[in-house]
C-alpha cells in the first residue's frame, strides 16, 4: 500500500504500519506518484 498525504504527522504514524508513505508539499503531480511507485517497488523486494 502506498499513502500520500501532505501532514507529517500523519505520515510518521501509518509508516509505523508498514505503509509506503511519500510527503505531498505542494499536491499530486506526476513526479510524486513515480516517486511513490519507485519507493514501494524497492520497499518491496527487500527480503
Amino acid at each position: 500500500m502506498i499513502f500520500f498525504d501532505d501532514e507529517m504527522r500523519n505520515i510518521v504514524d501509518v509508516s509505523k504500519l508498514g505503509v509506503t508513505c511519500i510527503h505531498v508539499q505542494n499536491g499530486m503531480n506526476l513526479q510524486t506518484l513515480t516517486q511513490g511507485l519507485e519507493t514501494f517497488t524497492k520497499a518491496q523486494a527487500r527480503p
